[in-house]
């Protein structure tokens, strides 16, 4: 099994960052996720949501925020 695992490896390596990247997030996802992390992602979600939809006020436009903080760090 170890050098199949190594030539494995080594035809990933070959691969493009965004293929490589790619290939990461379907090995990761074939794990499976416990039910108990989804249902606290979902709860986390629907309270994330409920809260922005509570105070409008507080979204900040991403693009405009990000060159703020970029030049409040020069």
């Amino acid at each position: 099994m170890a050098s199949t695992l190594e030539a494995v490896q080594a035809e990933a390596l070959q691969l493009s960052t965004a293929d490589r990247t790619l290939l990461i997030d379907r090995l990761i996802a074939s794990l499976g996720t416990p039910p108990a992390v989804e249902e606290a992602w979902a709860i986390e979600v629907a309270q994330r949501l409920a809260d922005a939809a509570d105070d409008p006020t507080s979204w900040l436009p991403g693009p405009e925020t990000l060159e703020k903080i970029k030049n409040d760090y020069r």
